[in-house]
């Protein structure tokens, strides 16, 4: 940081060690990306380890340790929900709430009974009429989606060929109108191909992706009662409620 007392437009640029200066080092109250986190970290995840009850992540790839770690961590009878706009596939979450975290949460607190304020809510409120009619809710049974899959030839010989299969969104997802799930999602889902072909594959040679911004979950697709009263939302109940015994 320099500072330096004003001085008269005529002064020569030789001047320059007239100015006073201060040197220092400015770095916001954050840890950037590569930066080791504080040994507190690391000592609230050994005390709460032994606490927890739940584990719900929002909004994160999980692709940067060693906050991604702590899955495992913890011990395998803590449930683990995930609410996220695409799938995690590198990790196994008892369930995955997909779509807009806003929707979600809004849409979980109208269930458990909780009124939710904020202005971002219909009408203000999920006790409001507008959010008990506009509300988004899980897809009724998300379609699958049809993928040509290269399979290779018989006995070694000759070209690969592409056979058509359905894939089947896992029971565990529950998809919203503004979840984002792919062909290639859905591979890795089903065990079609591994987490690391489907990284490593592009787009190009991907007989099975789909178009950019394709989703399974688009916008003419609904569950039958958007207040929360399907047979898609009790299906969820059930899941959380599995998780969280």
């Amino acid at each position: 940081v320099r500072t330096a007392d004003y001085q008269s437009d005529d002064d020569d640029d030789d001047d320059d060690d007239d100015y006073g200066t201060v040197r220092g080092i400015m770095k916001p109250d954050i840890t950037f990306f590569g930066e080791k986190l504080p040994d507190q970290f690391d000592e609230a995840l050994l005390q709460d380890r032994e606490q927890v009850n739940l584990l719900l992540v929002m909004g994160s790839s999980l692709k940067v340790a060693p906050v991604s770690d702590i899955m495992g961590h913890l011990p395998h009878t803590v449930p683990q929900i995930v609410i996220n706009k695409t799938p995690i596939l590198h990790f196994t979450f008892d369930v995955q709430l997909l779509g807009d975290a806003d929707d979600i949460v809004a849409y979980l607190a109208k269930r458990c009974g909780w009124e939710l304020q904020h202005e971002r809510i219909p009408g203000g409120s999920t006790a409001s009429v507008e959010f008990e009619s506009l509300a988004p809710a899980p897809v009724d049974r998300p379609p699958s989606i049809t993928a040509s899959i290269r399979q290779p030839a018989e006995n070694g010989m000759g070209e690969p060929k592409l056979v058509e299969q359905d894939l089947n969104v896992p029971a565990h997802w529950h998809v919203f109108p503004s979840a984002i799930v792919t062909a290639k999602d859905l591979l890795v889902a089903n065990g079609k191909t591994s987490m690391r072909l489907a990284v490593d594959s592009s787009d190009e040679d991907d007989e099975s992706e789909l178009s950019e911004g394709e989703s399974v979950a688009d916008d003419g697709l609904s569950s039958e009662d958007p207040a929360g009263g399907s047979d898609t939302s009790d299906r969820l109940a059930q899941d959380i409620g599995k998780a969280t015994v």
